[in-house]
């Protein structure tokens, strides 16, 4: 029984075979090829290269069946199957061998049958050249768009036919070296010589397009079935039929979506930036401008899409998103979203005034320029000059979102018509969101706040904790522990150390219990301050250096001048300043000055001689730079800056120069600590009393020899009492305890009398 071919390349003429037309432009195509190449087909292939030739062969069935029989004869095989060749039935071209006899003869180009695939060519070639196609239309309108050459055009009309026929792609796979794609190329889209070369290249209008996956691909080499395949953004073009341009239009722009926020949404920090964007664009849009694009960089969450969307909504834009993923949810190539880009310049024209908006924009700049071996890694496929054109000649604006810059080439940087960095949200923005956010939820006032002064919470970050607290609602915990958890568990995935916070006061702040050397007192330093900040009404151009002893209230005076000019104290320390990357910790110091809004915060360095040692009096590299970066912010910095230091003398002598007020703290007076110790033992209350009680004698003469007490030295008495349930009577003795914990005193018993 003769064996019959498979169905899957089954096909016909007739016109009731919707696919007729482009399974005859393959089966052309395939021809062509073959012919080019002799002998390169595989054997293993040639009953479907047969079957994909037999419904032409099939019209000229007596020529092939004599063209059989004839071949037989001359071998001498004049058997039963060359009787019947010469009187064929109507089913001879759907028995397997046959197709692999005839596949084999075409592929190795056997004389005895030339004349027959000849016929069997021109047949094909007169009624491709007859036969228009619905698709064709799409083909047309976009190469009339994007002014694609003749060739192109015709190998894009190719690759689309595999949208609508049945032939399989792979039988083109054995054409899988660069000179046989050339040749194969030049066969199929009647194109020569370097021309052929020019439709490959990655600057030609084909490979702009993005139209076929092979040369979006940043692989240097591909096989025919690949050049033949369209790309996502080809397939929702070609591989369905539009009726107009209007209609190609809406399947490549996607409009950008509206915000989803109930409140309305503001950038006080961003405001004469957003103002001259809003303006800028405008203009460019009512002179249609060319080559306008604006970057927006910064940190995630920090606000970049949305103030997109409402600056965009501001002017009466139209904005459409470039994809980031296909139809199918994948995620789409940097050269998908280029043609997508490039596509979307081409249809926005159909819309007014139209902004397209580029997010993830660092993912096309995908080549790290401060790399070491950026220059020697880059692909040798990417034009650094068709993207410069890509900023320089864009008919409509580009809105590009980028998380980070620093890996973009100063040429592409340049090129862009202006850029706006998104710092960290300020602290009364934040706030504010942060009420507004949490406060929906049932989160109590006190967390809100406290969440509002972590500089690492971003915009997005508070949207997130309040949709989480909102799953959490039937929890016994309650809205505070489900967004406090949330908060920190995503701090710390994001490798944000735990923030710097001021200890809890153990007793009552009061400036007459700091002693300080010299004019530059507390009362008179806040008071010039204050002064400050009422005659400009911004940020304070101040730095302030607190040296002494631990305990003598350094700290809980930057928090008490913070207080009075009505700035939220924002804590920093070594660890927040210092990194194991080459550079990062100069870059933090920057980022710390950065960050800070001078008329809404006061800036706070703890433990600064961590940081801040003589630059002479060290070796490495990355103490010395920490240093040398201090020194330039502290000559540019509006705002208000307080160092706190124990050892003041191992600070840099430039850096001690910049301080504008420089205070030294010592131990409490006796007087001072006759006075704290009838507040905190005795009760005495100076806020209704001016005169303390009288000590007797001998409490008197105790605190006299108590010279190096400190107001921390009697917080920590005072918790140790109340955690003990000590009684009155137990105070001058913690504070002996507390003496003698000094080094300094420690060191005077050693030695001879």
């Amino acid at each position: 029984m003769a064996r019959r071919r498979p169905e899957s390349h089954a096909w016909s003429l007739e016109k009731k075979d919707a696919a007729a037309v482009p399974n005859a432009r393959i089966a052309l195509a395939l021809m062509r090829c073959v012919r080019r190449m002799p002998g390169e087909f595989p054997d293993h292939n040639f009953d479907d290269l047969g079957a994909v030739l037999a419904p032409v062969i099939g019209l000229h069935a007596r020529m092939a069946s004599s063209a059989i029989a004839a071949h037989r004869r001359a071998r001498a095989s004049a058997d039963a199957l060359a009787t019947e060749a010469d009187e064929p039935d109507a089913g001879f071209l759907h028995d397997r061998d046959t197709l692999i006899f005839l596949g084999e003869a075409f592929a190795r180009s056997t004389p005895r049958f030339r004349p027959l695939f000849d016929k069997v060519e021109r047949t094909l070639s007169d009624y491709v050249a007859k036969q228009a196609f619905a698709a064709d239309r799409n083909v047309e309108m976009l190469s009339r768009l994007i002014e694609l050459p003749a060739p192109e055009a015709a190998l894009v009309r190719l690759a689309a036919a595999f949208c609508y026929g049945s032939i399989e792609r792979s039988l083109f796979s054995f054409v899988d070296s660069p000179a046989r794609v050339i040749r194969a190329v030049e066969a199929m889209c009647d194109v020569r010589g370097a021309a052929s070369v020019k439709l490959l290249h990655n600057n030609s209008a084909l490979a702009r397009s993005g139209l076929l996956e092979a040369l979006n691909s940043s692989r240097s080499r591909f096989d025919l079935d690949d050049l033949l395949r369209l790309s996502a953004v080809g397939e929702g073009l070609l591989g369905m039929p539009h009726e107009d341009e209007q209609s190609m239009a809406r399947a490549v722009l996607s409009p950008m979506a509206a915000t989803q926020a109930t409140i309305p949404l503001e950038w006080p920090h961003l405001h004469h930036q957003h103002c001259l964007l809003k303006a800028a664009l405008r203009t460019a849009l009512d002179e249609s401008t060319c080559g306008v694009n604006f970057l927006l960089y910064g940190g995630p969450g920090t606000g970049k899409t949305e103030f997109v969307r409402q600056l965009v909504a501001d002017i009466g834009a139209n904005a459409f998103v470039i994809v980031e993923a296909d139809e199918a949810g994948a995620e789409a190539s940097r050269s998908e979203r280029l043609a997508s880009l490039q596509l979307s310049q081409t249809f926005a024209g159909h819309t007014t005034s139209a902004v397209l908006v580029l997010d993830e924009a660092e993912d096309i700049f995908q080549n790290d320029y401060q790399h070491p071996l950026g220059r020697l890694l880059r692909r040798g496929r990417e034009s650094k000059a068709w993207m410069n054109a890509l900023l320089e000649k864009n008919p409509h604006p580009v809105i590009w979102i980028s998380n980070r810059v620093s890996q973009l080439d100063p040429a592409y940087l340049r090129r862009f018509t202006y850029c706006l960095e998104f710092p960290a949200t300020p602290s009364a923005v934040r706030s504010r969101i942060a009420h507004e956010r949490l406060g929906a939820v049932g989160c109590s006032d006190a967390l809100v706040q406290s969440i509002a002064e972590v500089a690492q919470v971003t915009p997005a970050q508070l949207d997130a904790a309040a949709r989480f607290a909102h799953l959490c609602r039937h929890a016994d915990s309650g809205a505070d522990a489900a967004v406090e958890s949330q908060i920190r568990s995503h701090l710390k995935a994001g490798g944000h150390a735990e923030p710097s916070l001021l200890p809890a006061r153990a007793t009552r702040f009061d400036m007459r219990y700091l002693n300080v050397a010299g004019n530059a007192t507390p009362e008179r330093v806040l008071q010039s301050l204050s002064r400050g900040a009422e005659a400009g009404g911004a940020g304070v151009a101040a730095a302030l250096l607190f040296s002494g002893p631990p305990g003598t209230g350094k700290t809980q005076l930057a928090a008490e001048i913070a207080a009075r000019l009505g700035r939220r104290l924002v804590v920093r320390t070594a660890s927040d300043i210092n990194s194991k990357w080459y550079g990062g910790s100069e870059a933090n110091v920057a980022q710390m000055f950065r960050d800070c809004d001078p008329c809404g915060e006061l800036l706070f360095l703890d433990e600064a001689e961590v940081l801040l040692g003589a630059r002479e009096g060290t070796t490495h590299r990355a103490d010395r730079a920490v240093t040398a970066e201090f020194l330039r912010w502290l000559e540019v910095f509006q705002g208000t800056f307080v160092c706190a230091t124990n050892h003041a003398g191992s600070f840099d002598a430039a850096l001690m120069r910049r301080f504008t007020f420089r205070i030294e703290f010592q131990p409490l007076r006796h007087q001072q600590r006759r006075e704290l110790y009838a507040e905190l033992a005795l009760g005495w209350q100076p806020q209704q009393d001016d005169t303390p009680p009288a000590l007797d004698a001998a409490t008197d003469a105790r605190l006299a020899r108590m010279d190096s007490l400190t107001p921390g030295d009697f917080a920590n008495a005072s918790r140790r009492i109340k955690a003990l349930g000590l009684p009155t009577q137990a105070w001058l003795d913690e504070l002996e305890a507390e003496q003698g914990a000094k080094p300094s005193v420690s060191a005077a018993r050693i030695g001879f009398l």
